[in-house]
C-alpha cells in the first residue's frame, strides 16, 4: 500500500515538472536540463577520481590511457553533435528561398 502511494506521488511530481517545463522557453529548458546534466557529469568524474588512490587500487599507465581515451572520445562525439546542429541551423538561414 505504501509503495503505491509513493509511486502516485512520484507520478504527480513528474507531471507537474513536465507542465512546468512546457511553459518555459527552449532556452530556459536547455539551461535547466543541460546545467543539471553537466553537473552530473562533473560529479561522476569526481567520483572516478577516487579510484586514483593507490592505497586502495592498482592500475597502470595503460589503464589510465584507456579510461581517458574513452572519455575523450565520447566528449568529442557529443561536442560534434552540438556543433553540427548549430551549423545546420546556420546553413538553413543562408539558403535562398522564395
Amino acid at each position: 500500500m505504501h509503495i503505491i502511494y509513493i509511486l502516485a506521488i512520484i507520478d504527480v511530481t513528474k507531471r507537474k515538472s513536465h507542465l512546468n517545463m512546457a511553459n518555459k522557453t527552449k532556452r530556459e529548458r536547455f539551461t535547466e536540463v543541460a546545467g543539471s546534466r553537466v553537473q552530473m557529469v562533473i560529479d561522476r568524474i569526481e567520483n572516478l577520481s577516487k579510484c586514483a588512490n593507490r592505497r586502495n587500487y592498482e592500475f597502470t599507465q595503460g589503464d589510465i590511457d584507456k579510461m581517458f581515451k574513452a572519455i575523450s572520445d565520447k566528449l568529442k562525439i557529443s561536442k560534434m553533435k552540438f556543433e553540427a546542429e548549430l551549423n545546420s541551423n546556420q546553413r538553413e538561414r543562408k539558403t535562398f528561398k522564395f
